[in-house]
């Protein structure tokens, strides 16, 4: 079924609540209902059949989701650009997607006019005053407020399948050109479900969206299942920890996602006097996106006196794949627990044996079920080379604990052999985040003459004092029961750690800045 069709219910049961927000206002749920009819009409008028694609390169606002649902209405398979991809994974994910229509920011449009001409796209339509940017050439150009104004008729919700395309979505390529992940409707309807079952979603929550929409946590763990269910949904344009502190008294969510560097973020802003009315509405926040040490959501959790639970997810799983339920206390350093309903589980052995969990097995995590991505677009080589048998790997080593809890441990390919010695950099980082000066850590390998790899760790520090690095080994020593040999023999300092589009550290840059 058309995943447009999710959404239809919440319209017709609440026509005149709030949908969606931003910056520039709000929406019902009967007037985006109505405006992505608009879009509908739009690419229906234009030639776009079913399974066309159509790409967006917009930062998170209300028009997002208008046009998400417009292009599911019409039957399009929406291509949710990355915002902060460079100019080679944009042309190559316009190129590798074959989209023929591009919605973007009037801001952007003087930047991605040269990029155009070697791409399959002939319609722009633009986000912004399209009077003041100039009109690429041979490619038409329309103003996304004057389709939404025109209202042109919409075309019948378009049929869809469960195992046809709605999303591509692109991984942000840290590890080479970035893949297209496809996702069907069943992939996406599962995982809403999932989700709105998971954290007992209804219509009386308001979600505060952080999470940029062009990734899983932004779009399909969060913000399509409060749409789903009826939910209010205020969108940040981009992220701003003071904005989202504000948000807890103006816009009284009810829930939010944010990653591990948000925590971060969001726990200094509190520490150094940013306050808000206290109890908050918050029912919980969930986090995810990479390795976390235990001490940064119990101490957000202290300062925000709410709920802070992990999740775990890919996009080649549609998002969420564990995570906690709404009124479950969370395992401290667990991630939660397979979600049944949607995923079998499994543990990938090194001899390449898939085994069902047991606790105290370590291994990478596979994964079958109604979630998992049919594969990568245009790429059969590719995705053959993720799958053991049937279950999908998902490059991630997790161990299992009782009950079925899992802890995340690291990404396979993370893994340094130091001297012949295996180090997971997520066990070193969570030792140096103990240390009070350290906000921010990431371990990589760098090139050693004799050890071949050696353990590099690049920190953001704050405080009164300078910390030096001869401390901080000393930290180490004293303090943590951290191995010799998977202690850090080069530490660097800098202002600040490179980010992926989806707020992760980009480990590939800081193994490219620090290889000397």
């Amino acid at each position: 079924m058309n995943l447009a069709a999710h959404f239809q219910g919440a319209v017709r049961q609440f026509p005149d609540r709030p949908a969606l927000s931003d910056a520039s206002g709000t929406l019902t749920y009967q007037a985006w209902d109505q405006k992505a009819q608009a879009v509908a009409g739009f690419l229906h008028e234009i030639g776009v059949a079913p399974g066309d694609r159509v790409a967006a390169f917009l930062p998170n606002s209300v028009e997002y989701l208008v046009v998400l649902y417009g292009v599911l209405w019409a039957g399009g398979v929406l291509v949710p650009l990355n915002y902060r991809f460079g100019d080679g994974d944009l042309t190559f994910a316009l190129q590798d997607s074959g989209s023929r229509v591009l919605v973007i920011e009037a801001r952007d449009v003087r930047r991605l006019e040269p990029l155009l001409a070697d791409t399959p796209i002939r319609q722009v339509l633009v986000r912004g005053d399209v009077a003041a940017v100039p009109a690429p050439h041979g490619v038409r150009t329309a103003a996304l407020a004057d389709v939404l104004a025109a209202a042109p008729a919409a075309p019948p919700l378009a049929d869809r399948r469960d195992g046809d395309d709605c999303l591509l979505m692109y991984t942000s390529g840290t590890t080479g050109r970035p893949k297209g992940v496809r996702q069907t409707h069943r992939n996406n309807t599962a995982a809403i479900d999932m989700v709105s079952h998971a954290w007992q979603l209804s219509c009386r929550d308001r979600l505060l969206g952080a999470l940029p929409l062009f990734h899983v946590g932004g779009l399909q763990c969060t913000t399509l299942p409060a749409l789903a269910v009826g939910a209010h949904t205020q969108l940040l344009a981009r992220w701003d920890a003071q904005e989202w502190i504000a948000a807890l008294d103006g816009f009284q969510p009810t829930f939010s996602a944010l990653v591990t560097t948000m925590l971060i973020d969001t726990s200094r802003h509190l520490a150094q006097g940013a306050s808000f009315s206290k109890p908050v509405s918050l029912r919980f926040v969930v986090f995810g996106g990479s390795a976390t040490p235990v001490e940064v959501p119990d101490r957000l959790e202290e300062q925000l006196g709410a709920p802070i639970i992990e999740l775990y997810g890919q996009t080649e799983t549609t998002g969420l794949i564990t995570t906690y339920d709404a009124d479950e206390a969370r395992v401290r350093g667990s991630m939660g627990r397979i979600r049944t309903e949607v995923a079998e589980g499994a543990v990938l052995s090194a001899d390449g044996t898939v085994s069902p969990f047991q606790p105290g097995t370590t291994g990478e995590l596979v994964l079958a079920g109604d979630i998992v991505t049919p594969g990568y677009w245009g790429a059969p080589e590719e995705t053959a080379a993720r799958h053991a048998g049937r279950f999908l790997r998902t490059g991630d080593v997790v161990q299992v604990g009782p009950d079925g809890y899992l802890t995340y441990l690291d990404r396979s390919d993370n893994m340094i052999v130091t001297g012949g010695e295996n180090v997971y950099p997520a066990e070193v980082e969570a030792a140096l985040l103990r240390h009070p000066a350290v906000v921010e850590a990431a371990v990589v390998a760098t090139p050693h003459d004799r050890l071949v790899e050696q353990v590099t760790a690049v920190l953001v520090t704050e405080g009164p004092i300078p910390v030096t690095l001869e401390d901080l080994r000393a930290f180490l020593r004293a303090n943590t029961s951290l191995a010799a040999f998977k202690h850090p023999r080069r530490l660097e300092l800098t202002d600040e750690l490179p980010k992926t589009g989806s707020g992760k550290v980009d480990r590939a840059r800081l193994k490219q800045q620090y290889r000397a």
